[in-house]
């Protein structure tokens, strides 16, 4: 049974927007070179024209190029074209009475889901499009075999340092992971508009008429080209992405292009690189009253970015950024700055988005929606075969390059979170209610599924797997943004107790299963029907030299299924590292998965 460790341990092996438009949304107007100039209005008109801008759900975004240019009407979607992935609106379809489809407005997003289940294909096998074929390798080639594993350095350990932080590092090369992230290490935002202001203005004048402190959290940053001292000095950081470079593992920097802490170093000198309201106030994001977006409109702040990330290669040796909402920056942008930055795309870039169109510019998006196609069967709501048809609407909404970062935890869905924002509609569904004590926490979700669910984010097709932080060794307890108070007695993630039985095993094993095997990273993918067991979900991940069946056991009944000619097994790539609970048993021909089982078992290739 996988339980959920609330403390727990040490492994010890190894626009000036539309005019008046409200701040929440991405807005632009026809560019126009020079610093930009607001008419003063008096409140009335500000709050017509404000209604009027509500209205509205297109904006325009400019060319890019600080000139007057074409514009193109863009709807508005504050997480991409998977946002409303599984919709509000749902409909029963006709084969199975689990399935259904929700379809969300505005259509022109909606992820285009096939409903057909296609035709079995010899053994039993069911042939996925795009199973005929290899998939194409991850630029750059050292991200292909990737598995991530996210760090946020100030919690990570009690001291909250670098140097403290390096001590794991060994540890972690055991482990398997390869791509250390690094959640944003700037100084944090120090201050904040008092909120009548914020209230009055959906932002602030500049320079503020008063500011009052304020701790930020990571993705507040007060300064972009600063380390937080807290964390340590520049030598310690340079030391930490060397000894990471030693152990064979990368190192990527958590980046926010978005926006600042207000009043920072960058709003001081340049509030030109603001965006800015018709009033001429600097506009906050969204619902984040402690940020202040950037205007990309501004040529020159492309410039200031591009500065800063060379001075992060070129000083600490990093190996890429992860994007923090990176649809929010104009794909121009993007294009630009892989071009100038790294043209020979040595450098991975992974953003926090889902929209297609940062394919290409940008290496890795993220797969926000699988987990909730997870909880869904577990409640009983759909049935195994609801996990294929994700995949097939993913293959038919983005390019072939596309890959997917995929996880069940991280820094905005911990183990004890029970909200999710991508996701909200289809916690309402199942729970009733976004969030509050009627609503499980994301471990209790999945239950004791979890181990299961854990190896088909290691194992679908064009996925990249991430770790967060002491998900390892069984904490799946709370982690702050903020830098929190902790002892060596009281740590956040309990490294100085035993760690939860059979985690360090299990995830090791699998780790290493998925980097010495590439049909898991590159291999063909196709889908086994078992028409008995409805969520028993088998498929194989094949190379030319290389094959693996993957099995899991979505339901609490144990599942036995024949196993076809094809793909009869010679290893258990998991081994004793599997928890006996969950452990699976071939006999004659047969693969029996206990209750929440799961398999991961090398087979002859064709």
């Amino acid at each position: 049974m996988v339980q959920v460790m609330a403390q727990g341990p040490a492994l010890r092996s190894p626009d000036r927007p539309c005019r008046d438009q409200e701040p929440g949304r991405i807005h632009a107007i026809p560019g126009r070179s020079g610093t930009l100039a607001c008419r003063p209005r008096t409140m009335a008109q500000s709050d017509r024209r404000l209604q009027r801008c509500r209205t509205q759900e297109t904006h325009r975004l400019s060319s890019g190029t600080g000139q007057a240019g074409k514009h193109q009407p863009v709807t508005e979607n504050r997480y991409g074209p998977l946002d409303s992935f599984l919709g509000r609106d749902q409909r029963k379809t006709g084969g199975d009475p689990m399935i259904t489809v929700h379809r969300p407005v505005p259509a022109s997003l909606c992820l285009s889901i096939a409903l057909s289940v296609s035709m079995f294909a010899g053994e039993g096998v069911n042939r996925q499009p795009g199973g005929s074929a290899e998939e194409a390798r991850l630029s750059p080639a050292w991200a292909d075999p990737g598995i991530l594993y996210q760090m946020n350095l100030h919690n990570y350990t009690p001291e909250g340092t670098i140097r403290a932080a390096m001590q794991h590092l060994p540890r972690l090369a055991r482990l398997g992971v390869n791509i250390l992230w690094l959640m944003p290490i700037h100084p944090r935002g120090r201050w904040i508009p008092p909120e009548d202001i914020l209230a009055r203005y959906k932002g602030s004048p500049w320079p503020a008429p008063s500011l009052k402190p304020f701790n930020g959290n990571p993705y507040c940053p007060w300064d972009h080209q600063q380390l937080d001292p807290a964390l340590g000095t520049t030598g310690d950081l340079k030391a930490f992405v060397n000894q990471a470079h030693k152990l064979g593992m990368k190192v990527i920097l958590g980046w926010v292009p978005n926006h600042t802490g207000w009043g920072s170093p960058l709003m001081q000198k340049h509030p030109e690189f603001f965006m800015h309201g018709d009033r001429g106030q600097i506009l906050y994001h969204g619902p984040w009253k402690p940020i202040a977006r950037l205007d990309y409109r501004n040529r020159d702040l492309w410039d200031y970015m591009l500065k800063v990330r060379r001075y992060w290669i070129e000083q600490f040796g990093f190996d890429g950024f992860r994007e923090d909402v990176a649809a929010h920056t104009p794909l121009e942008h993007w294009r630009w700055l892989r071009e100038k930055l790294d043209p020979q795309r040595k450098l991975l870039f992974l953003a926090e988005a889902n929209d297609p169109k940062l394919i290409g510019p940008l290496d890795m998006c993220y797969d926000w929606m699988i987990p909730a196609v997870y909880w869904q069967i577990l409640a009983g709501k759909k049935h195994a075969i609801a996990i294929d048809r994700y995949l097939t609407g993913l293959e038919q909404k983005y390019p072939a390059k596309t890959r997917f970062l995929r996880y069940l935890f991280n820094h905005d869905q911990n183990g004890t979170h029970r909200g999710h924002w991508q996701a909200r509609h289809i916690i309402r569904q199942l729970y009733g209610a976004e969030k509050g004590p009627g609503v499980p926490t994301h471990a209790q979700k999945y239950g004791e599924a979890l181990l299961a669910c854990m190896t088909l984010q290691f194992t679908l097709p064009r996925g990249r797997p991430l770790l967060f932080m002491g998900q390892e060794i069984g904490f799946l307890g709370r982690v702050p943004h903020n830098r929190a108070q902790q002892s060596p007695d009281h740590p956040i993630i309990p490294w100085h107790q035993p760690p939860q039985p059979q985690m360090p095993q299990f995830y090791t094993a699998l780790c290493w299963a998925y980097r010495d095997h590439p049909a898991f990273y590159r291999g063909t993918y196709s889908r086994i029907d078992i028409p008995e067991h409805p969520n028993l979900f088998a498929f194989t991940r094949q190379t030319a030299k290389d094959r693996v069946l993957v099995a899991v056991n979505l339901q609490p009944q144990a599942a036995e299924w024949v196993l076809p000619r094809n793909t009869l097994p010679v290893k258990d790539l998991l081994g004793a590292a599997t928890p006996v609970t969950l452990r699976p048993k071939v006999e004659k021909g047969k693969l029996t998965l206990p209750p929440w089982g799961l398999a991961l078992l090398q087979c002859t290739p064709n």
